[in-house]
């Protein structure tokens, strides 16, 4: 089970050749270092955070714009298709239209 820091200092400062005063300073003293220890370890870590998300995200931007690129390819594709099958329908309706006069 892992300790708290106030029980981490009893343990650390817990010798009979100190006195009442030189317990209580080595104490303060233990608890500061483990404070500044904890918050310097937490500014540490969001510093290499930040900087992994930012190159995760530098990493992925060339396959997002791959991707973008791709898919307005496709949706002109689909944009030209669409065009053709209109005009298709529209001679299809012009042909039921006039029948088989041209035969």
């Amino acid at each position: 089970m892992t300790k708290t820091p106030e029980e981490m200092t009893e343990e650390y400062c817990d010798t009979k050749q100190l006195s009442h005063v030189e317990r209580l300073l080595l104490k303060d003293g233990f608890l500061a270092g483990y404070e500044a220890a904890k918050n310097q370890t937490a500014c540490d870590f969001n510093d290499l955070m930040k900087d992994l998300s930012k190159r995760i995200e530098e990493s992925c931007l060339p396959a997002m714009d791959a991707m973008e690129g791709r898919y307005l390819y496709q949706i002109k594709q689909l944009e030209a298709r669409i065009k053709e099958l209109e005009v298709e329908l529209e001679n299809w309706q012009e042909n039921a239209k006039h029948g088989d006069e041209g035969l």
